[in-house]
């Protein structure tokens, strides 16, 4: 297994990590219907430009040359991070996800950031105690009225310092 910074030359293997992901268990997707391929590719290239400013870490796990996890933060705030993690479903339950996230954390801290949250689906029980047992708890409600995507959403907000 390699973990290393996602490139350029990764779009391809990310989009297809990205369907796969969608098509196994869609609840743990941030979309709200099939994502499209132009979609995606607009996606990673925000993300490698956000990369190029020093405001996002975005690791990813390979098997092989066959990109089987990503583990992303983006800075949000002064010293605040958002994360997202995402791994094949053939892999999870292998320390893919713990890996890239201890990995991503250090990265952050040297971003500046000194607090991170995660926003995950209620539906989604897998993720919550994925983040849960890597030390995240529920941040607080005004916390979380501040980082939800959308008033009135179906998620959680955790958050770990660093």
């Amino acid at each position: 297994m390699e973990y290393r910074s996602l490139r350029g030359s990764d779009s391809k293997g990310l989009i297809e990590l990205i369907f796969s992901v969608y098509h196994d268990d869609p609840l743990s997707m941030w979309f709200d219907s099939e994502p499209r391929k132009d979609e995606l590719t607009v996606l990673i290239g925000n993300k490698r430009r956000q990369q190029s400013t020093g405001n996002v870490s975005d690791i990813i796990a390979l098997d092989g040359k066959k990109i089987i996890g990503e583990c992303e933060i983006v800075r949000v705030g002064i010293g605040l991070g958002l994360i997202g993690v995402i791994i094949q479903k053939s892999h999870r339950r292998k320390n893919v996800g713990s890996t890239l996230l201890k990995i991503t954390l250090n990265d952050a801290k040297k971003l500046g950031i000194i607090r991170v949250y995660a926003e995950i689906s209620l539906r989604n029980d897998i993720a919550i105690k994925f983040f849960e047992k890597m030390g995240f708890s529920m941040a607080s409600a005004a916390e979380a009225n501040l980082l939800r995507k959308a008033p009135g959403s179906k998620t959680t907000i955790l958050a770990k310092d660093l």
